[in-house]
């Protein structure tokens, strides 16, 4: 059965439930609470997919799900379940991809561009044309960037002005595309983090630490104070 909200703990549930809270703070939110998918949501799916095992580990699978719950609003806890299940079968699909390229690189040289168009068809057909480019939307970037900023490192018809302009607008196009939101459901992941980190005994100084860390030394500072005014009124 799963864990019950909020009794769900590193040493119960096999996860390290502090470092999904800590992943959990970095997701991207719209200014109506919508969950941006991006490289960081990424970065979520890819740490949930590590933590869970291969072949999935179904207790840590519940315990999981019910951490979600408690950290995240319903609707963006189900989304990153049903994110997870896709991300997992694409990366089982790459897995594939590369034990099959790697059993005939004897035959003849890989074109690491080629295998990479491979990867890029995986991601669309497993996670679908927006989840892809938005997860991967830098990398997909940077690879071609790289490859055309090369070509115009070497191609010796440009002056060295006309370089560095091309250059310059090379790393113009690919910032663009490594713009990120900050999150404002943040402070709902953090409030659950602390009241994990309570529940285990954490000193002041080590919440404050924490909340520093993600808010910054004033709002912490007034956290504090505000914890400290509870306990007086209780």
């Amino acid at each position: 059965m799963p864990q019950v909200p909020g009794k769900v703990g590193p040493e119960v549930s096999g996860l390290d439930a502090l470092e999904i809270y800590d992943v959990l703070l970095t997701l991207n939110f719209s200014a109506d609470n919508q969950l941006l998918v991006d490289r960081n949501t990424r970065a979520v799916l890819q740490m949930m997919y590590d933590q869970l095992g291969d072949p999935v580990d179904e207790q840590r699978e519940e315990n999981l799900q019910a951490l979600l719950r408690e950290a995240l609003p319903q609707e963006t806890a189900q989304q990153l379940l049903d994110l997870l299940q896709d991300y997992s079968a694409y990366t089982q699909a790459v897995d594939d991809l590369r034990r099959t390229q790697a059993a005939s690189a004897s035959s003849g040289a890989v074109d690491p561009l080629h295998h990479y168009d491979q990867v890029k068809a995986l991601r669309r057909s497993y996670l679908n044309e927006e989840v892809a480019s938005g997860m991967f939307a830098e990398e997909e970037a940077q690879l071609p960037y790289m490859v055309e900023a090369m070509a115009v490192t070497r191609d010796p018809n440009l002056s060295q002005e006309e370089r560095a302009q091309k250059l310059a607008a090379l790393q113009a196009e690919f910032n663009d595309t490594a713009i990120r939101m900050n999150s404002p459901l943040a402070a709902k992941v953090l409030e659950a983090k602390v009241a994990r980190l309570r529940a285990e005994g954490a000193s002041e100084a080590e919440i404050f630490a924490v909340r520093n860390e993600v808010l910054g030394s004033a709002e912490a500072q007034r956290l504090a104070e505000a914890d400290q005014a509870e306990d007086v009124h209780q």
